[in-house]
C-alpha cells in the first residue's frame, strides 16, 4: 500500500458504502473554473466506445463523493446548482419545498415538478488514462489522455464501483483507488436501444475494471506531480451552490415565488425554524434508482423526449446534459 492511501479512511469508506448496498437492498453547475472531464460519449447498441481512467482518493479524507442537485431548462440557460439538502435532510431548499407543492397540484404542475426535482450525483478526482476522442484532437495541449479531471458520474456507474469494492471476495478494494499500482477503470459506452421517441441513451453495463495493474506515471516525481493537481471535492461541491440573490431571482423567473416566496424569507432570513418531514420530502422529490430512476458543466445539452410524463433517468440526464452543450 502505497503514502496515497489511508487504510483506516479506506475501511470506513467501504464500510459506508456496504451500507448503502444493504440499504438499497433492504428498500423495494455553477462551480466556478474546475477542470472537468467531458461526459464520455457512447458507442453504438453493438459497440461500446471504451475510455481508461484511474480512480483517484480525494485530496483531504475519502474517496468519491456524492451530492444533490437540480438541473433544468429555465428559457434558453440550463440551470444547475447544488441542493442544500446536500448538507442534510433538514436543510431547507426553496426547489424541493416547490417539487413538493407541485406533485399536490395538477398533471401539468406534476410535470414540473418531474423537471425541478432534485437528483443524485457522485464526483470523483480521476486520472485519464485513455478518450478515444484525443484521436480527433490536432493541438495535443487540448487532449486529456495523461491529465487529471474531475468527473461526475450518474448512479449507474457507481453501482460499479460500489461493487468491487463490496465484493470482499473478488473485488479489488482499495487497490482501485491506487495511482502507483492499482486498475484501471474501463468505461464501456454502449447506446440503448431508441426510445418510442426516437431517442438513444448511453448503456455503462459493460463497464469493467483492467485485470493488471498499472501505474499512472512511470516514476515517482511524476506520480507526485499529478497528485499534486486533485482538486478538494467537498471545495467544488460547495462551489455548485447558488447564493440566496440568485435563487430568488431564479424561482420568480419560473413563477415559483408566489408559492414559496413567504417561506423562503421567513426561513433564509431567519425569521423561523422549518418543519420538514424529511423522509417524507426525499420519497417524493428524489430520483429513483433507475430500476425504478454529468460530465455535468462541461456536458449540457438537448431537450427532454416529447412524452412529457415520462420519468428521465438517471443516463438519460446525462444524455440530455451532453446534447444541451451543444447549442
Amino acid at each position: 500500500m502505497s503514502k496515497w492511501l489511508k487504510k483506516d479512511s479506506y475501511e470506513m469508506f467501504a464500510d459506508k458504502k456496504s451500507k448503502e448496498v444493504e440499504k438499497n437492498s433492504a428498500a423495494v453547475g455553477g462551480g466556478g473554473f474546475y477542470k472537468k472531464w467531458k461526459n464520455p460519449q457512447m458507442g453504438t447498441t453493438e459497440k461500446a466506445k471504451e475510455y481508461k481512467v484511474r480512480l483517484l482518493p480525494d485530496v483531504e479524507s475519502g474517496f468519491y463523493k456524492d451530492y444533490l442537485y437540480h438541473g433544468f431548462m429555465s428559457g434558453e440557460i440550463f440551470h444547475y446548482f447544488l441542493c442544500e439538502k446536500s448538507f442534510g435532510m433538514d436543510h431547507f431548499c426553496p426547489w424541493c419545498e416547490a417539487t413538493k407543492m407541485l406533485y399536490q397540484g395538477n398533471e401539468s404542475d406534476k410535470r414540473k415538478a418531474n423537471d425541478y426535482k432534485r437528483k443524485q450525483r457522485f464526483v470523483s478526482n480521476i486520472f485519464i488514462a485513455e478518450d478515444p476522442r484525443d484521436v480527433e484532437v490536432k493541438d495535443d495541449k487540448y487532449k486529456v489522455g495523461g491529465t487529471l479531471r474531475l468527473y461526475e458520474f450518474p448512479a449507474t456507474v457507481e453501482s460499479k464501483i460500489k461493487n468491487e469494492i463490496t465484493d470482499t471476495d473478488q473485488g479489488y478494494g482499495m487497490s482501485i483507488f491506487e495511482p502507483e499500482s492499482g486498475y484501471d477503470f474501463i468505461l464501456k459506452v454502449k447506446a440503448k436501444p431508441k426510445d418510442k421517441n426516437g431517442k438513444e441513451w448511453p448503456d455503462y453495463g459493460d463497464s469493467m475494471f483492467a485485470r493488471r495493474p498499472s501505474p499512472i506515471a512511470d516514476t515517482e516525481d511524476d506520480i507526485e506531480k499529478l497528485m499534486g493537481e486533485r482538486v478538494n471535492l467537498d471545495e467544488y461541491i460547495k462551489s455548485l451552490k447558488l447564493s440566496m440573490e440568485d435563487h430568488e431571482k431564479l424561482l420568480k423567473a419560473e413563477m415559483l415565488w408566489d408559492d414559496i416566496g413567504n417561506t423562503f424569507d421567513k426561513i433564509w432570513k431567519g425569521k423561523t425554524t422549518p418543519t420538514i418531514d424529511p423522509v417524507a420530502a426525499l420519497e417524493e422529490t428524489v430520483v429513483q434508482p433507475e430500476s425504478t430512476r454529468t460530465q455535468i458543466g462541461n456536458d449540457i445539452g438537448q431537450e427532454t423526449p416529447n412524452d412529457e410524463t415520462s420519468t428521465i433517468s438517471v443516463d438519460e440526464t446525462d444524455a440530455l446534459l451532453e446534447e444541451l452543450q451543444d447549442l
